[in-house]
C-alpha cells in the first residue's frame, strides 16, 4: 500500500476541516478517502450543531474564509463567522 508521511501543515493543505494542534505527522494514503457522502454530510452537520452552529439548509454557500477564531462562512441567505459573531 503506497503512502506518505506528511507534516501537519501539507494534511491541513488535503484536509482543511481536520484539527492539526497536536499532530506532529499524518499518513497520506492518495488512494484512500471513499466516504458515503451523505454519511459524511450528515456526521458533520452534527458536529456543527453540537458545537453551536446552525444548519442552513436549501442555502448555497458563497465563500469561506479561516481565520484566527475559525471560519466565516457566507451563504446566500446569512454570513456567520468569529467576526460576525
Amino acid at each position: 500500500m503506497p503512502f506518505e508521511i506528511v507534516s501537519p501543515e501539507q494534511a491541513l493543505e488535503l484536509f482543511p476541516l481536520a484539527r492539526f494542534d497536536d499532530v506532529l505527522a499524518a499518513a497520506y494514503l492518495s488512494t484512500d478517502g471513499h466516504i458515503d457522502p451523505t454519511s459524511l454530510t450528515n456526521a458533520l452537520a452534527k458536529g456543527a450543531i453540537d458545537g453551536g452552529a446552525t444548519v442552513l439548509r436549501h442555502s448555497r454557500v458563497t465563500q469561506l474564509v479561516r481565520e484566527r477564531g475559525g471560519w466565516t462562512v457566507s451563504t446566500t441567505r446569512a454570513t456567520s463567522g468569529p467576526s460576525t459573531s
